[in-house]
């Protein structure tokens, strides 16, 4: 009885990456559409529509560096779906309201750029991404753990801090701590900003509910630097190694 599948090409929590072409073969066999959010896919991966069998396609202009408040919708040549906003008949009566413009150039423009530069800004932000997943393993060994998989999208580092006494620390306060010393991250997707439950997703990686809620997600960016790395590895450590010390004692 499905009559379509969605799913992320990438987590925006952990950075992995789904099968979507071997999905959308199952669905293509049982006649079903498929749609992804390529949000974190598109302009740092190579993304085709036909390659990856989907049937409808999302993106966001914000995720590569482009305007904010404007995205785009793939729609497969003969899909069947029906308008979301209606009251016109822009986009060939796809959507009701005044296009745009200068958000739908800056997204195209943006697009090229990071289309154009796309190895060069992978392989920069993956010896990022390792160096600061080095840089926080040499500094709490066994008391760090990663949830990102080693073959995730390469700007997206997530980890947790479980303590040996099975305690847990302030999920709120470590991120506070991190913003007063100037870095920008969550314990989830910035979809679910300030709420208190801990990620579902990292729960239904088995990350045990308490550790999950002390996580934190930080992402690299094109802008990202040499020294923003060593910042972030010399100023976590300094947190949450005085955070630990202070559970311990209250303990």
């Amino acid at each position: 009885r499905t009559v379509l599948v969605s799913l992320m090409h990438v987590n925006n929590e952990t950075g992995s990456v789904n099968d979507l072409p071997a999905i959308a073969r199952v669905c293509q066999d049982h006649g079903v559409l498929l749609h992804t959010d390529a949000v974190q896919a598109v302009g740092k991966l190579p993304v085709n529509v036909d390659t990856l069998g989907v049937d409808f396609l999302s993106m966001s202009a914000h995720k590569f560096h482009g305007p904010k408040g404007i995205g785009a919708l793939y729609v497969r040549a003969g899909s069947n779906w029906s308008p979301w906003m209606l009251g016109g008949s822009q986009e060939r009566n796809r959507r009701g309201g005044t296009l745009n413009v200068p958000g739908i150039v800056g997204m195209a423009t943006a697009l090229e750029l990071a289309v154009d530069e796309m190895q060069q800004t992978a392989e920069r932000m993956n010896s990022f991404k390792l160096e600061l997943m080095r840089g926080l393993s040499e500094i709490f060994g066994q008391g760090i753990r990663f949830n990102n998989p080693p073959d995730g999208l390469f700007n997206i580092v997530n980890c947790s801090f479980p303590l040996e006494n099975e305690g847990t620390l302030d999920g709120e306060m470590l991120l506070l701590n991190l913003d007063i010393e100037g870095i920008c991250c969550s314990n989830g997707s910035a979809c679910t900003s300030g709420a208190i439950e801990p990620s579902h997703v990292l729960l239904a990686l088995g990350v045990p509910y308490e550790t999950a809620r002390a996580s934190l997600r930080l992402s690299l960016g094109k802008f990202t630097n040499e020294d923003d790395i060593r910042y972030t590895v010399e100023t976590v450590g300094k947190i949450v190694t005085r955070m630990t010390r202070k559970s311990k004692t209250q303990s």
